[in-house]
């Protein structure tokens, strides 16, 4: 009976022996493959760093996410059993929530990097851009698009499924350092589906089916306007199958009014700038880049007979990121090449007339000439020399354009319009839930003064125990010109003009400030202008009218600053809904929409709550908080929630 338990337990002991060494295997074979994972990751992430130092290699990158997605799926295999598991680990202290979102984890990390591989696998023929069987750089790019179509299909399917998996896992349950990387994943995720969206329907955007007509609207953020600034320019591009066929450049004289009738103008115009017609060079009176673009598509068709399948509106500073990437252009023969550094003064000094002008009414007529000879320029290089092209900082340049707004894009195409409108690139105006609101400057005084004109907003909310407010907005403008007496509202073109004179005018701002639907205005600031201070002759008595525009409501009003002074606009009002306290925990959501075109402006937010709450979370720190009250501070260079 003895030798018969000796003999057990010896069985036993070998048995556990060898669970032991099986154990120990198997962790590590996964140690082995989480080694080599870490391992690609960070071969990879130096390969990524290296962009802006020079072209990145595709190949590279291809073989780093191929092995990478290897790794990923033998840890699946090899800890098949532990991840099986998983999902009933969350009772273990500290890591429960970790271990039981694993599964999910790993799978959408295998997810993105099939659709990374798959996508540098796709596009790696076909960078960077260059010339193919007699087409240009941009045609050959977008024949490949065309052809890559599957596999980008192939990779949009992975991203969704990524982003299915990491949907399904609540962050706040996680531990702070695995959810700070679960939400900077997630956070570009959006803009990865977005990106692989509008990929696949770019041969049908740039001419694939059939040709495709754009205008470019040229807006002078110096004289800004509601969409990015005064239209001073436009360019028409058609595109078959990616190459350029037909480019025209003119001034923004496009109507045809000896032909056709015309409809009357916004009423602000015609009461402070004397305009009678709707032209096309104020076709951005809406802040809705939508509305404003098909105002415009619907003025250049009417008035040249040439249909619009879309709309770019750029200003001056997005120009001089595409020249930060492209490098500097030769513009005029014996005048400097023209890069990011020199731009600017390019522009001024080409407007204004030339120290031996003769005729003034020939230099009005040309004084924008420079415009079509600096695109020409830039689209000649792009053409023909894509291999001196810093084509990541030229990405990163757009990019950066599209999100601070001063570059815009609305097409008639469904599909890219709606995938436009979630990455915030069509400049539509926002309708969302709780507060809101979007200061939108449009200069009514024929000049360039926006270039000297600094500007601040102070907000503060105070929250009612119904869910409603009372707010004040006031906004302090400063011209930093050289003071100087009374104000001229329409200066003159002669052959003393230059463009720094108009940058150095008084300011005629026509101020809107649109709110949530329902907005009741309580109290204004008033800022009367003298009839001598008007082009129309007839004083404004400083009064602030209130509209509903694209389901907002809106307050407007008028005001003129003087050279090297400073105004305050302040305006109060009751608000019907913005917090929410059908919880324990009250909720208040504040978004801030920038106008396309101007320039970041510093912004204070004081909120004011009930006493019976306290402040549990914030997106943003408070620079300042007490019992009931908190102000934060942020500098308005995109939309900001």
């Amino acid at each position: 009976m003895l030798r018969l338990r000796n003999t057990l337990r010896r069985r036993i002991a070998l048995g556990c022996g060898l669970v032991l060494v099986l154990l120990g295997c198997w962790c590590g074979l996964i140690a082995r493959e989480a080694l080599a994972l870490k391992a690609n990751l960070d071969q990879l992430q130096a390969v990524l760093s290296t962009i802006g130092d020079g072209e990145i290699a595709l190949d590279s990158v291809h073989a780093r996410l191929a092995s990478l997605r290897t790794n990923l799926a033998s840890l699946r295999d090899i800890g098949a059993p532990l991840l099986f598991i998983a999902p009933h680990l969350g009772w273990l202290p500290g890591i429960g929530q970790d271990v039981e979102a694993a599964p999910a984890l790993l799978d959408g990390a295998i997810d993105l990097s099939e659709a990374g591989q798959v996508i540098v696998g796709a596009v790696q023929p076909l960078w960077p851009p260059s010339a193919a069987n007699g087409q240009s750089p941009l045609a050959a790019l977008v024949r490949g698009l065309q052809q890559a179509r599957p596999q980008m299909s192939r990779a949009q399917a992975a991203a969704e499924r990524a982003a299915q998996r990491l949907e399904s896992i609540d962050t706040t349950s996680l531990s702070p350092a695995l959810a700070r990387q679960v939400e900077r994943v997630s956070a570009g995720l959006p803009l990865l589906r977005s990106s692989l969206a509008l990929i696949d329907l770019a041969p049908g955007l740039m001419g694939f089916d059939r040709p495709k007509t754009y205008i470019v609207l040229l807006q002078n953020a110096d004289e800004l306007r509601p969409t990015g600034g005064f239209i001073t320019a436009v360019a028409r591009l058609t595109l078959d199958r990616g190459a350029i066929v037909d480019l025209d450049v003119r001034d923004n004289a496009v109507d045809d009014f000896l032909h056709k009738p015309y409809d009357p103008p916004p009423q602000p115009l015609f009461d402070f700038m004397g305009s009678e017609l709707w032209m096309f060079r104020d076709a951005n009176w809406s802040p809705d880049f939508p509305t404003s673009a098909r105002k415009a598509a619907e003025l250049y068709t009417y008035g040249l007979g040439i249909p619009v399948d879309g709309v770019i509106g750029l200003n001056q500073r997005v120009v001089r990121e595409i020249l930060d990437g492209i490098g500097p252009v030769e513009v005029e023969p014996g005048r400097p090449p023209v890069d990011a550094s020199n731009a600017i003064t390019f522009m001024y000094e080409s407007w204004s007339p030339p120290p031996d002008v003769v005729e003034v009414a020939a230099w009005i007529a040309g004084r924008k000439d420079f415009i079509g000879k600096l695109m020409n320029a830039i689209l000649t290089r792009l053409e023909t020399s894509p291999d001196q092209i810093e084509w990541a900082d030229l990405g990163r340049g757009v990019l950066d354009a599209l999100e601070r707004r001063d570059l815009l894009i609305w097409v008639e195409d469904p599909g890219a319009s709606a995938i436009l409108a979630r990455l915030g690139w069509d400049g539509v105006v926002r309708q969302v839930a709780g507060d809101y609101w979007m200061l939108v400057d449009a200069n009514l005084g024929f000049n360039k003064a926006n270039a000297v004109i600094d500007s601040s907003v102070a907000y503060t909310v105070t929250l009612q125990p119904d869910g409603s407010a009372d707010a004040t907005l006031a906004v302090h403008y400063r011209h930093t010109g050289p003071p100087a007496r009374g104000c001229q509202h329409q200066i003159p073109y002669t052959q003393v003009l230059s463009y720094q004179t108009l940058v150095q005018a008084c300011y005629w701002d026509y101020v809107r400030l649109l709110l949530p639907s329902g907005a009741q205005l309580q109290a204004a600031t008033s800022h009367p202008v003298p009839a001598d201070y008007l082009v129309v002759g007839r004083p404004f008595e400083g009064q602030v009218s209130v509209e509903n525009e694209l389901g907002k409501t809106v307050f407007a009003t008028l005001f003129v600053l003087e050279r090297g002074r400073s105004v305050d606009v302040a305006l109060s009002y009751h608000l019907p809904s913005v917090a929410d306290w059908s919880s324990e925990s009250g909720h208040y959501t504040l978004t801030v929409q920038k106008q396309p075109g101007a320039m970041p402006r510093p912004v204070s937010v004081t909120l004011i709550w009930p006493k019976e709450y306290a402040l549990s979370q914030a997106s943003l720190p408070p620079v300042w908080a007490a019992a009931g009250s908190a102000t934060f501070a942020f500098d308005l260079t995109t939309d900001r929630v």
